[in-house]
């Protein structure tokens, strides 16, 4: 905003985990870190003042280079 507090955030974790590039592999594996990321968001929510609501997550998945929203 106007005083340069953040009104919006987006949160990336970088994964190594060696999956494949199909789409049921990807939403498995994103499924099994989405606790993790919605501790991330609170945590993140807290530290900006923000609502959870305005922090999106993805998890980057290095192998095989795809990037999924949780």
């Amino acid at each position: 905003d106007e005083q340069g507090n953040a009104t919006a955030a987006h949160l990336i974790d970088f994964k190594t985990d060696r999956i494949a590039a199909d789409h049921d592999a990807l939403r498995q594996r994103a499924e099994h870190y989405r606790g993790q990321m919605e501790a991330y968001r609170r945590a993140l929510s807290l530290l900006l003042g923000l609502d959870a609501s305005a922090i999106t997550t993805e998890l980057v998945f290095t192998t095989p280079g795809v990037a999924v929203e949780v």
